[in-house]
Parts: C-alpha cells; structure tokens; sequence
C-alpha cells in the first residue's frame, strides 16, 4: 500500500510539473523569431506582448524589402493563430515591385513545438520560425 502511494505521489508530482512547465511555455511566445531553412527569403517575425505582431520578409538575393505587415495573434487551442498574414514558404522571390500584398494576407494557424521555441510552418519540409530574441 505505501509504495503504491509513493508511485501515486511520484505520477501526480510529475503530471503537476509537465503541466506547469507546459502552460508556462505556452504564455512565453513574445519575441524576434527567424524562419528556418529558407534559401531565398529572410523572414522575421516579432510577437508582442499586447497581442500585435510585425512580419518582415526580405529577398536574400536582391538584398531587398519584399513586405512588412502587421496585425494580432493569440492562442487558440494549442496553436497560434495570425490575422492579416502573409503566409511564406520561401516563394515570394517571383516578386515585383509592383506587387502589392494586402489582397492575400489571411488567417493563419501555426503549430507550436512541444517545449521548444518553435512555431511550425511546414513539418514535412521542415520550415518553421526559431525564436532568437525574448521581449
């Protein structure tokens, strides 16, 4: 009887502590995050305390300024949801300045890396923004 109590406070001591570590993980999203694995692109996004977020994307090649744009995120469910973005899988290098993006800027979900400072953009092609910098 006492070892299994041991093995009931050991199980809920742990249960306790991944629940805390995880929703104390999941409330420290702000800061810079760079997007991974992108050969023709530099994008950046910094998430604010407040709920707003700056998306800057720069072409790599042309060492130019392909667009900025802001708007909120939050969290729904276990994922961070975007509004107003400019979703980019390293495809934006076909731009023009004439281009204009505000047309296409949607309602993204990402998903976030289980204890890691990892917010998903593609598991397949393993793409994903790296935060770099707490705010």
């Amino acid at each position: 009887m006492i070892l299994r109590m041991a093995r009931l406070t050991k199980f809920v001591f742990l249960l306790l502590a991944v629940l805390f570590v995880g929703c104390s993980y999941m409330h420290n999203k702000e800061g810079m995050y760079i997007a991974k694995n992108f050969e023709y692109t530099i994008d950046t996004l910094k998430l604010y305390e407040n709920g707003s977020y700056e998306h800057i994307i720069y072409d790599k090649q042309k060492s130019k300024l392909i667009n900025i744009n802001t708007g909120h995120w939050e969290y729904e469910g276990n994922r961070l949801v975007f509004s107003g973005f400019l979703f980019n899988e390293d495809d934006l290098r076909f731009y023009n300045d004439s281009v204009k993006y505000d047309n296409v800027l949607m309602k993204c979900f990402f998903n976030t890396a289980l204890l890691s400072n990892k917010i998903i953009i593609d598991y397949d092609l393993d793409k994903y923004y790296d935060k770099v910098k707490d705010y």
